[in-house]
């Protein structure tokens, strides 16, 4: 759990920032926006809770309503970073459990397995689990070794909810962001460029 929660704190603190600052989204006011929201994901498991006031409040501090109403519903399906960590750090504590050494190739067939199936998480409670049980063997863990990291999931998916919730926050402003910027350019630019 440190090592999930350190994991959590570096997409918090470090790459969710840089991806901001690249799209010129102002970061700590999109956490200060959605905090409740945040904390609320975070307490409850499940980010199906806060869409309709993630939209909402996305649309009344200055994303349109076209960019939230299809930024989000999306981003709940295929914009899942903590679920990414979570499921990366699963497969290494399963397979460090039962003392399986993984290749490099093996390492890296996992990491692109992992890619495609955190897109099939639900957003319920616990739903990471679920679909890592169920693709356990394509991964060659025992799934006995999964059960294991049932009994702190609920701690573990506090975290990767609320970072999901944020995520998508985030995805929606930058988007708005460079839909503004293509706005706002010169028509002789524009052109120029094609």
């Amino acid at each position: 759990m440190v090592g999930l929660y350190v994991g959590y704190a570096a997409l918090l603190l470090i790459v969710f920032p840089i991806i901001a600052s690249i799209y010129r989204v102002p970061y700590l006011a999109t956490l200060r926006e959605i905090r409740d929201l945040f904390t609320l994901a975070f307490f409850t498991g499940s980010s199906s809770v806060v869409l309709p006031k993630l939209l909402e409040r996305l649309k009344a501090n200055g994303a349109s309503q076209t960019v939230t109403d299809f930024v989000i519903p999306l981003g709940y399906t295929f914009n899942l970073e903590g679920a990414t960590v979570y499921l990366s750090l699963a497969v290494a504590f399963v397979a460090n459990s039962y003392n399986l050494s993984l290749s490099l190739t093996t390492l890296a067939t996992i990491v692109l397995l992992l890619t495609f199936i955190s897109k099939t998480i639900a957003t319920v409670p616990s739903g990471a689990i679920v679909v890592l049980l169920a693709t356990a063997t394509q991964l060659g863990l025992p799934k006995e070794g999964v059960a294991l990291i049932f009994a702190v999931d609920f701690f573990a998916n506090a975290g990767r909810t609320a970072l999901n919730v944020l995520g998508n926050a985030i995805a929606a402003k930058a988007i708005e962001g460079q839909l503004q910027a293509t706005a706002t350019k010169p028509i002789s630019s524009k052109l120029a460029n094609e």
